[in-house]
């Protein structure tokens, strides 16, 4: 076990789950159609709001140890319930920060990290990074490029914005280039799916990972999954107490 690493793991999901609840709080401001999955699901915006008041609160008991495991757990279980309650709001970044909130709350325990919880977030990060590489060298327009060179064009103002020269967002946009990034990106994913679990090629896997989320974070507009992943990845460094004696 590596408490230090324990605890920045806990300090980032606090800071993820407290960004993601103002971020609730500024989009339900005024008048606003909420879309429910299910009748079942369906609350006023008012419910809504209290509800990311009380994920700040959680939040921030996040860091607390001796109630890291229930603030986790309650988050996750409160941001899944509000993303059923507004489809309008759903993104597949906020669900799996939903998912590794409860990850994250088997896995952290007070007398340090579970294997169970480990193994949950390891999981979940494989199980990202497979399908998301599967779907995409399975739709044709990924795969061939289209999907990633209409991106650099659509995102080139934000990427501009982050410091990336202008030239190379119109060297990404050429036909051939953004096919070679595709087949790279998803051969990345394929990748780190399997690189992560391996001991002996866990630290490449990791500072290749850490590359291709800095350039995905400067290229596109992911909010903060490129961060909530990389923050998953000490799970892969991390182990339980019996483990580590």
């Amino acid at each position: 076990m590596k408490p230090s690493l324990a605890w920045l793991v806990k300090l980032s999901f606090a800071l993820l789950l407290a960004h993601a609840a103002m971020s609730s709080l500024r989009e339900l401001e005024g008048p606003m159609l909420l879309d429910p999955y299910a009748p079942v699901f369906a609350c006023s915006a008012a419910t809504l709001r209290g509800l990311a008041c009380l994920r700040l609160l959680l939040a921030a008991l996040v860091l607390w140890s001796r109630s890291t495991r229930p603030a986790l757990l309650l988050s996750g279980l409160i941001a899944l319930y509000t993303l059923f309650a507004n489809t309008l709001d759903f993104h597949n970044n906020r669900y799996a920060l939903a998912l590794y909130a409860l990850a994250a709350g088997v896995a952290l325990a007070r007398t340090g990290v579970t294997a169970l919880g480990l193994t949950l977030m390891r999981a979940q990060c494989m199980f990202i990074y497979l399908v998301s590489a599967l779907s995409k060298l399975l739709d044709p327009d990924w795969a061939g490029g289209a999907v990633l060179r209409a991106r650099f064009v659509w995102f080139e103002g934000l990427a501009t914005a982050r410091g990336v020269p202008a030239g190379v967002m119109h060297v990404l946009q050429g036909a051939r280039i953004s096919q070679a990034i595709s087949l790279g990106a998803i051969s990345t994913e394929l990748f780190l799916a399997v690189g992560l679990w391996l001991p002996r090629t866990r630290l490449v896997a990791t500072c290749v990972g850490v590359a291709f989320h800095v350039i995905i974070q400067l290229t596109a507009k992911v909010e903060t999954f490129s961060w909530l992943t990389l923050t998953v990845y000490a799970a892969f460094w991390m182990r339980p107490p019996r483990a580590a004696a």
